[in-house]
């Protein structure tokens, strides 16, 4: 893990732009960088993704009852807009750059797996569009696809220099749903070729992980460092070292959020400490690895030609608190106009019935592909896609199919979840990615290349299309 300062009078000049799911997130991970952000001179905008609507716990202690009704859940709604305002003033934001979408709490992740055409209905307001009289896009349909949009839009008008958002593995799923769709709006600008998109830092912060962090409490005299499950030497991290005045400013604006404190009080103070940090996300390039024989694509490569994603698998607390995910390993590369994927799981006997799914969110706003596989058998379920190819063995889901299926579109949003029926057991999040291809070796076509290549996971066996052990593709959309 490399962990170095993160200088804010070393940053270029430019807006910052601090994405939130909810009223608080924004403070929890980031209130001392914006803080010192402001006194530097940065103009800080604050964007909300929900108004923190659906937090059934907090309400009924707000209502001092079990049963709570959609208008008061809308009303919690409204204060919590409040209570943001107020904490983000008193750290000198000004209060046009602060902007709330109106979203439904405890629904994004919905919204970005399956509701980017259909409309999504909140179970604590009842509501499927917006209903905030100040939401910056207005009485908005909750579906993914307008979410990402007016992300987009407010991203293009602020042109942020810097953009901090939560991590894409939080334990949360409004947390890595805000961080999916904020990179993806974010990689929309990229493809279009915007200068300030391209050049734009990506700072992802943590709030929900298990047995982090420790210990409960103010502890301003300790650093806030990344879990052990996050310190993988691959991961980049950086920490803001904050002054005394942030660190004051900090625990000023957690008081200010009453409908939180008087819940969880010992946890929003635990991240009050003399720094803050942040994993840098950049958008990861995949370049296509010129020369290599397309039948070996993932043997005997160089590191730079295959992005390797290892997956947290936590300490002796997170396993006891919450388990862990299931990935071990996740692999994405190309060669010779073929993108190719390795998943690599841990063995579960009590868990046969297994399922990966791959989900690929373009820059367009297109509706989202997702390939779902059998991780017994390798089968890709549902609708068959002419040249994709996938196997398993040894515990490796190994796929590949031709980037023409893409239809040219070198961006894209790429995760993959295992799910166990319906339960995610296994998590990669979801990235941002630019892939890059090189031409065919001279003098072999795409029909050539197909009928020599694959030995896709290494473990021998026929791997010929239609040959023992390769499936031919299919499509599915869950």
């Amino acid at each position: 893990m490399h962990h170095h300062d993160l200088v804010l009078s070393s940053l270029a000049p430019g807006p910052i732009l601090v994405v939130a799911p909810h009223p608080d997130d924004e403070c929890l991970g980031a209130a001392g960088f914006i803080s010192m952000a402001v006194a530097a001179g940065h103009e800080v905008h604050v964007l909300f993704f929900t108004s923190g609507d659906g937090f059934v716990q907090d309400a009924q202690r707000y209502y001092l009852s079990l049963t709570v009704t959609p208008e008061e859940y809308l009303h919690l709604g409204y204060e919590r807009q409040k209570e943001a305002v107020n904490a983000l003033t008193s750290l000198g934001v000004e209060s046009s750059q602060i902007h709330f979408l109106g979203f439904p709490d405890g629904g994004l992740d919905a919204l970005y797996r399956s509701h980017w055409f259909d409309p999504f209905e909140s179970p604590t307001t009842t509501l499927n569009a917006v209903p905030y009289l100040d939401a910056a896009g207005g009485a908005l349909t909750y579906r993914g696809h307008d979410l990402w949009l007016i992300v987009h839009q407010i991203m293009d008008q602020v042109q942020p220099r810097i953009v901090v958002l939560p991590h894409p593995i939080d334990g949360h799923p409004d947390h890595w749903a805000t961080h999916s769709f904020a990179r993806l709006a974010l990689l929309s600008a990229e493809a279009k070729g915007r200068s300030w998109a391209l050049q734009a830092t990506v700072l992802s912060y943590l709030v929900h992980w298990p047995a982090w962090p420790m210990p409960l409490g103010l502890r301003t005299h300790l650093e806030q460092r990344p879990p052990n499950g996050l310190n993988q030497p691959s991961r980049i991290w950086r920490k803001t070292v904050l002054n005394q005045a942030a660190i004051e400013s900090k625990q000023r604006t957690m008081t200010i959020y009453t409908s939180q404190m008087e819940l969880i009080k010992p946890y929003m103070l635990a991240f009050v400490r003399s720094t803050e940090a942040f994993e840098v996300d950049p958008t990861r390039t995949i370049k296509g690895a010129e020369g290599k024989d397309p039948r070996l694509p993932l043997q005997g490569w160089n590191a730079e030609d295959t992005i390797a994603y290892a997956m947290p698998q936590g300490d002796f607390m997170t396993r006891m608190a919450k388990g862990v995910n299931i990935i071990d390993r996740l692999e994405w590369s190309c060669s010779e106009g073929y993108g190719y994927l390795r998943l690599r799981w841990q063995e579960h006997r009590d868990r046969p019935n297994l399922r990966a799914v791959v989900r690929m969110h373009w820059p367009g706003g297109e509706a989202p592909d997702t390939w779902c596989f059998d991780l017994e058998t390798g089968e890709l379920l549902g609708e068959a896609i002419g040249d994709l190819r996938s196997r398993v063995a040894q515990q490796t889901l190994a796929v590949s199919w031709p980037l023409s299926l893409w239809q040219d579109r070198s961006r894209l949003m790429l995760g993959v979840e295992v799910l166990e029926g319906s339960r995610v057991v296994g998590r990669s999040g979801y990235l941002a990615y630019h892939w890059v291809q090189t031409p065919l070796p001279e003098g072999m076509n795409e029909d050539e290349a197909l009928k020599h290549r694959m030995d896709i996971g290494g473990h021998g066996g026929d791997q010929r299309p239609g040959g023992p052990g390769a499936t031919a593709g299919r499509r599915t959309i869950l």
